[in-house]
């Protein structure tokens, strides 16, 4: 899994330099999508977009009944009280705090279908760019994505399976971010930052709860 070092930021800043400097490749990418508008109800898309919602329902769900299952033992391997505890708030700080209120509520940027390149009457924006274009539950970044990013927290419990975790995780939110730009929900530049803040929020939290402990939650791998 990358660390937040050097190496992970030039990346991060390459991406945000290239969708600033050259903001028509976000709208190019999403005219793929575009025939006269953007088809919502196309079924694998829905699929995607409701089944997100609901897996995001019942994780948190299930995280708060282990939770209190755990104060009468430990679950399942690895599944200790402390570790629950990392998942429920990778969920409700990544997707929930850090993406859909700091950003998707504050940044402005109007999404594909609101914008005038797709006969809406927004004007595009760049990412990173705030703007009075869209008041409140915006496009940058995708939300549904960081549901799918989100499990990327797993492979920080079970390490000796990280590599596996963190690449499902990462194919599970870009699928599910490509749904919603097929939908002209989000730009292409959303779903590439989402994994990005998502991954952000995990790797300090983890160090936040974790750092004072000479092993990681499986005493396997030092962190």
């Amino acid at each position: 899994m990358p660390r937040l070092n050097w190496i992970f930021f030039l990346i991060f800043g390459s991406f945000g330099l290239l969708f600033f400097l050259y903001p028509e490749f976000d709208v190019a990418i999403s005219s793929v999508f575009f025939e006269e508008r953007f088809d919502k109800e196309y079924l694998p898309y829905k699929i995607l977009y409701e089944g997100t919602k609901i897996i995001s329902f019942t994780s948190v769900l299930l995280l708060l009944i282990l939770i209190t299952l755990s104060f009468f033992g430990k679950i399942f391997k690895n599944l200790t009280r402390k570790n629950l505890f990392f998942l429920l708030l990778a969920i409700l700080l990544g997707p929930g705090l850090v993406v859909n209120v700091i950003f998707k509520d504050n940044w402005g940027r109007p999404r594909p279908k609101q914008i005038q390149e797709f006969k809406g009457k927004a004007t595009h924006m760049p990412p990173f760019v705030i703007s009075q274009e869209c008041d409140k539950n915006c496009s940058f970044v995708c939300g549904h994505a960081s549901m799918g990013y989100v499990f990327v927290a797993l492979a920080f419990i079970y390490r000796n399976r990280r590599k596996e975790i963190f690449w499902s995780s990462v194919v599970a939110g870009s699928l599910i971010g490509l749904g919603r730009v097929a939908q002209g929900g989000h730009f292409f530049s959303d779903v590439i930052f989402s994994f990005f803040f998502t991954y952000i929020t995990i790797r300090v939290l983890y160090f936040v709860m974790y750092s004072k402990e000479e092993y990681s939650p499986t005493t396997e791998t030092k962190v």
